[in-house]
C-alpha cells in the first residue's frame, strides 16, 4: 500500500507454506534472551526476558518463552520471505551453540583456576578442610 510517492507500508507477513519453520524451540532466544527479542522487535517478551535475566529466580522463565519465540518473531517483524526468516533463525541457533560451548568452557577453566588458587593459598581445595582453616584463623 503506497501512502506517499515512493513510501509504502509493509504488508503483514503471510503464512508459511511450511508451519514447522515457526514452531519449535529457539536456542537463540534462550541463550541471548533480551538481545534476541530486541532484534526480533518483540517488546513484551523483551521486557519480560530482561527482568528475568536480571533476577536469579526469573531465569527459568526463559525456557518456556523459547518455545514461543519463533512464532512471535514471525508475527512481530516484517520478513521478506520465509526463507530469510528460517536462515535468520538458524544463524541465531548456531551462534547460541557456539556461545553456549564457550560459556561452558569458561566455567570449567574458571573453576579449575579457583580450585588451584585455593590449593596454592591454603594447601588444599577440600571444602571441609578450608572451612576448618577459616574457622581456626578467626579463633
Amino acid at each position: 500500500m503506497e501512502i506517499l510517492p515512493g513510501y509504502e507500508i509493509p504488508e503483514p507477513n503471510s503464512t508459511f507454506a511450511d508451519d514447522s519453520l515457526q514452531k519449535g524451540f529457539s536456542l537463540g532466544s534462550l541463550v541471548y534472551g533480551p538481545v534476541y527479542y530486541y532484534a526480533m522487535k518483540d517488546w513484551p517478551f523483551f521486557w519480560v526476558s530482561l527482568i528475568a535475566t536480571l533476577t536469579v529466580y526469573g531465569t527459568p522463565l526463559l525456557i518456556p518463552m523459547a518455545f514461543y519465540a519463533r512464532a512471535r518473531a514471525w508475527e512481530r517483524k516484517v520478513w521478506d520471505s520465509g526463507e530469510l526468516f528460517a536462515s535468520t533463525q538458524r544463524r541465531w541457533d548456531r551462534s547460541a551453540i557456539v556461545v553456549g560451548i564457550l560459556g561452558l568452557l569458561f566455567l570449567y577453566v574458571a573453576t579449575r583456576f579457583v580450585a588451584s588458587s585455593l590449593e596454592t593459598t591454603f594447601g588444599t581445595n577440600d571444602p571441609n578442610q578450608l572451612l576448618q582453616q577459616v574457622q581456626d584463623s578467626y579463633q
